[in-house]
């Protein structure tokens, strides 16, 4: 911006994001994302971690024929698709955030990294002391890593993102293909990890309707395995190729609903028939191998590997479609369950522990993938609703507030005040 005063500090270059600087279509786009994350990942907490993946998995699957249907419909529309739709999102706001403090005269790359070291931080105590399958580390590696791309012409971003899921996949899958010359204990600990026998399942439930420290060693092992091995193997060709994506997709206007409604609908059928052509393909490919671990973790899963971004495109292209100037409750009330992801992400959490683990409540166990809903909806009602009460209070969600704090290691001011509200 001409004339800018570089000079101005932290704060100033990224202040609180007032009214006019909003894209409202992207904080209800990042509401419907950090919502739809709760119907996959509420398995994990509820039911074996296995049973995310295989609905026959014994005493810990499929209750009845209802179960079967939602997991069906669940995986067809929802699984990594909503993930997808957050990881895009997440380069959006790296672009739009080194923009408007480039706008201001300011450097941002400090800034970038600073929010990323602490977005690691949190991650890292999300992952060990609350919920193993936390992605933030994930994200915060990733935008440490392609930060420099923010800037490249869109057509390199949507390249080099497509680059990293080509790649991502394929080396997924090679892991898999090297079944063969596994060693016996190697099958042995992969089928114990993702398809135990009834010991193994007993062990496991004896271990989530235990205490906190009883669940220590599983979390820590879980989560060491997600950063040492997943994250490199996987998690950074994905959420890095789709990171990228993001960045394009802002880039084109994409996510603030300026493009036409014909734009729209064809994300919504194309990406539909595509997406769901594909997840298609793998599930049957997994039923017709009577849902092998081996097959599902790695071979089978590569056509809704591609197949979930289809699906996420489709589901933007209809949150796109629906959200342009809309005014009414329902808008409101997702922006402001997207302005407070970070906080709805981690309380997911948090709720979810309560309510399942023997600490808590304890229904582990108890609940299978149908009635798992009546859980999802109690919270969305809970995290719509209170984001909408919150921001009328004040600026941030609580964990927003304190990433600012640490970032510029001097607390935020908090208050509404009518001129940046």
């Amino acid at each position: 911006m001409a004339g800018a005063d570089v000079s101005l500090s932290p704060p100033a270059l990224l202040g609180p994001t007032g009214k006019r600087e909003r894209i409202p279509t992207i904080d209800v786009l990042r509401g419907v994302a950090v919502l739809g994350i709760l119907i996959l990942n509420i398995r994990t907490f509820a039911l074996h971690s296995g049973a995310y993946w295989n609905p026959t998995l014994e005493g810990g699957g499929v209750f009845s024929a209802l179960d079967e249907w939602v997991f069906w419909i669940v995986q067809l529309l929802g699984d990594q698709k909503f993930m997808s739709i957050f990881s895009m999102l997440f380069g959006a706001g790296i672009v739009l955030m080194a923009r408007r403090i480039t706008d201001r005269g300011g450097s941002p790359a400090s800034m970038h990294y600073r929010r990323m070291v602490w977005l690691l931080v949190i991650g890292l105590i999300h992952a060990y002391l609350i919920w193993w399958g936390d992605i933030l580390v994930s994200y915060a590696v990733c935008g440490m890593l392609l930060y420099a791309c923010w800037s490249l012409r869109p057509g390199w971003q949507l390249g080099l993102g497509i680059g990293l899921l080509i790649i991502g996949g394929l080396i997924w899958a090679g892991i898999g293909a090297t079944e063969p010359w596994w060693s016996p204990q190697e099958r042995a600990a992969l089928s114990a990890a993702f398809s135990p026998d009834v010991d193994g399942m007993q062990r496991y439930m004896a271990m989530m309707q235990g205490g906190w420290l009883d669940q220590m060693e599983h979390r820590v092992s879980e989560s060491a395995g997600m950063h040492f091995f997943l994250l490199p193997a996987f998690l950074v060709w994905r959420v890095g190729g789709l990171m990228l994506i993001g960045m394009a997709l802002f880039n084109w206007g994409v996510f603030s609903g300026s493009r036409s409604t014909g734009f729209y609908c064809g994300w919504i059928m194309g990406g539909g028939v595509v997406g769901l052509a594909l997840t298609s393909w793998t599930l049957q490919l997994n039923e017709a191998g009577g849902w092998d671990p081996i097959d599902v973790i790695f071979l089978n899963g590569l056509p809704a590997f591609y197949g979930s971004v289809f699906t996420a495109m489709a589901w933007i292209g209809l949150v796109m479609a629906l959200s342009r100037g809309a005014r009414g409750f329902v808008s409101r009330a997702l922006a402001a369950t997207g302005r407070m992801a970070l906080t709805n992400y981690i309380g997911q959490s948090v709720l979810c522990s309560v309510l399942f683990y023997g600490w808590g409540v304890g229904l582990y166990g108890h609940l299978g993938y149908a009635d798992q809903w009546i859980v999802i909806v109690g919270i969305w009602i809970v995290q719509l609703l209170g984001s909408l009460w919150w921001l009328r209070q004040f600026r941030f969600g609580p964990l927003e507030w304190l990433w600012r704090t640490l970032v510029f290691m001097k607390p935020q001011p908090m208050i509404v005040r009518e001129s940046n509200a």
